[in-house]
């Protein structure tokens, strides 16, 4: 008896993961901004101000730089635009590979 097991990705279904965990080089699109997780004002204002710069679901970005301490922060290009997050803050964007 032969049994076939589907994995997410041969079902179709897309594997998301935070842009915190996003490698230099990659291009990803943004499926979702967990805003109401954000605990502290700080993050909060960071995370409003790039939604007002086009950080939306749908939007892709090219992953630029990372930091060399830690890796923090990311930097990224939207919209021609380059932005810098911490890794605390990219944590609360839920990104696909684009």
């Amino acid at each position: 008896m032969l049994i076939e097991i589907e994995n997410d990705y041969q079902k179709g279904y897309s594997i998301t993961m935070n842009l915190s965990m996003i490698k230099k080089g990659s291009r990803v699109k943004v499926v979702k901004i967990a805003s109401e997780l954000i605990k502290d004002q700080e993050s909060k204002n960071a995370i409003f101000r790039v939604i007002e710069l086009g950080l939306v679901p749908g939007a892709i970005l090219s992953i630029k730089q990372t930091g060399p301490i830690l890796f923090d922060p990311i930097a990224f290009e939207l919209n021609g635009c380059s932005i810098a997050l911490s890794r605390h803050e990219c944590q609360f964007i839920e990104v696909e590979e684009a």
